[in-house]
Parts: C-alpha cells; sequence; structure tokens
C-alpha cells in the first residue's frame, strides 16, 4: 500500500469505526433518562483516564454540531440533545467516541489522505484501552453484541473519503460505483449515513469485507480516478479551475452543493499544482470540513456566510 501523501490528490480522509455496548446492561434506545446519565458518566470517566488531554461535549451549540459533523468527528443522525448523550474528541481530533448513539460507544479512529492500516491499529489501539476498564457485551457464537443485529459481531467499519472528479465528470461514476455496491461495498456521501455522494465526493466504507480487500478496492478506485483525470488532460482541467476561480470570485453567495463543485475543481487544480490556483490540497480540504451546514440560519443568510467565507479561506 502506498502512503497517504502519496494518494492524497484522490483520498481525502480515512475512518475506522466500531461499536461496543457495555456488559449486562439495555441497549439505549431500552434505558431510562438514569440509566443512560450513569453509562454516560461511567464510560466519559474511563475515556479521561485513558487520556486526560481529551475534550468532553456533554452539550453543544448547533454551530458546534455543524462543525463536528463536517469534520466527520459525529454521525448526521446523533441525537445529541437527548439526555444522556456526549462526545469525546481528542486534542488532535483523531479519536471521537459518541456516547449512546446507536449503542453505548462508537470510537472512531481518523487520519488524513489514505490510511486503512494506520486507523485500524488506532482503533484497536483504544479499543483495547477500554476493554481494561469496560466489560463488553460479547457472546462467543455472535461476536461483540449491538442494537442493530447488522452490526453485531465485529462491529467495525472501514471508510475512505474520496475525491472522483474526473470520473463524476465523465459519467463513469455511477456504473463503477453500482459494480461496487454489488460487491458488498458501501457507498455514501461527505456526511455519511443518510447522505448521497455529491460534488464527486464519496465516502467508500465497509462491514464484511476483510481489511486487505476494502484496501485493494480503494486502491483500484484511486487508479480508475486518476486514468481518468490524465484522459481528461490539462485543457479540460484549466477550464473547470477558471470556472470556479470566477464563481467563487463573483457569487454573493454560494450553496452548498456549488460550494462542493468549486472546491473540488480547485482540489484538482491544486492536486496538478495549476499555476495560478491554491496549491494546496490539504488546504482545499480544511475548507471542504469548514462550510458547515449551517441548518440554524435562513437560506439566503446562509449561502451569503458560505461565499464570504471560502473567499476568505481560498483567495
Amino acid at each position: 500500500m502506498m502512503s497517504s501523501t502519496e494518494l492524497s490528490d484522490v483520498a481525502i480522509s480515512t475512518r475506522a469505526r466500531a461499536m461496543r455496548n457495555l456488559d449486562g446492561l439495555k441497549f439505549p434506545h431500552l434505558c431510562t433518562t438514569p440509566e443512560l446519565l450513569e453509562i454516560m458518566q461511567q464510560v466519559t470517566a474511563v475515556i479521561q483516564q485513558i487520556d486526560p488531554t481529551v475534550e468532553v461535549y456533554k452539550s453543544m451549540t448547533t454551530r458546534e454540531r455543524e462543525q463536528l459533523v463536517a469534520k466527520r468527528l459525529i454521525s448526521t443522525n446523533y441525537h445529541w440533545t437527548l439526555p444522556g448523550r456526549a462526545v469525546t474528541i481528542s486534542r488532535d481530533e483523531s479519536i471521537s467516541v459518541m456516547i449512546n448513539e446507536e449503542d453505548h460507544i462508537r470510537v472512531q479512529a481518523l487520519g488524513p489522505g489514505f490510511c486503512s492500516d494506520e486507523m485500524a491499529r488506532n482503533l484497536a489501539n483504544f479499543l483495547h484501552d477500554l476493554a481494561e476498564k469496560l466489560q463488553f457485551a460479547f457472546k462467543k457464537e455472535f461476536g461483540y453484541l449491538a442494537s442493530s443485529l447488522f452490526n453485531t459481531g465485529r462491529g467495525t467499519r472501514h471508510s475512505v473519503m474520496l475525491h472522483l472528479v474526473a470520473l463524476g465528470y465523465d459519467n463513469k461514476l455511477p456504473e463503477i460505483l453500482q459494480a461496487l455496491v454489488d460487491d458488498g461495498i458501501t457507498i455514501r456521501g461527505l456526511y455519511g449515513e443518510g447522505s448521497r455522494p455529491v460534488g464527486a465526493y464519496a465516502q467508500v466504507s465497509t462491514t464484511s469485507a476483510s481489511l486487505a480487500k476494502f484496501i485493494g478496492t480503494c486502491e483500484y478506485l484511486i487508479e480508475r480516478e486518476r486514468k481518468a483525470r490524465r484522459e481528461l488532460g490539462q485543457i479540460v482541467l484549466e477550464d473547470k479551475a477558471k470556472q470556479a476561480l470566477q464563481f467563487l470570485n463573483s457569487s454573493p453567495r454560494i450553496s452548498l452543493l456549488d460550494a462542493f463543485r468549486v472546491i473540488g475543481s480547485l482540489r484538482w487544480a491544486a492536486s496538478e499544482s495549476l499555476t495560478g490556483y491554491p496549491q494546496d490540497v490539504s488546504r482545499l480540504d480544511r475548507a471542504l470540513a469548514a462550510i458547515n451546514l449551517l441548518t440554524g440560519e435562513n437560506e439566503v443568510h446562509a449561502d451569503g456566510k458560505r461565499a464570504d467565507g471560502l473567499r476568505k479561506m481560498l483567495l
């Protein structure tokens, strides 16, 4: 497997996620409020013992929630306003834990680029530390018990966020992604479950395939994307980048979908070191994480704030 840096032209970020439930306790959807609060206190206390610098969110503003979703640190369907919910995030944002989501514990290991081997190790190490202080619900014949039968067993999901701008441009992407779905690979959008691939950003993930097979699938997609970029050539790239920069400069308001497209074109230009455009791919990825959902804002006002914010970040 090539290094995450070598593959960062296509791979944006990598995540390994696992669920665990505490032995002898009801699943979150069956718990009373006092029981949820007790689970939250117990789990957060253990995590703080493992990492005293961890940040704990027992409540958050709508804007904080949107920023955490955009960074993929929490899921869009996490009911953070309900009793007994908490999120812990390591100082470098490499490990996040959602408490009392669908299960008692949802651990995520996150890293930039394509680094599935490393994230799998980080996840396993953190779960090992938790298991030294917490007793997890486990049955030999089933594996780790989950509130959903679909997640029972290993309870692990590996995912990589890919920027498939060239495959999306020449309409090859739907056919390729459907073939992966038929092979047991799940395709989602930037914000995970319930979101669709937009702006040529696709979260490729699996809960059933081996890690080696998943890595091979991602490497295949990356090579197909690189081949499609070579075939489209410099003229198409320059045209898309020019249109994106003009749109960014002149638009008083930019919708979320248009922001994906602008960043996508400029990210392609940056990966090819195209003169006259942002050169740092990681800078574009930070912008992608910063264009939060603004769900509590008036749509026109949100689009205006997004346009101003993108210009400050990228120009």
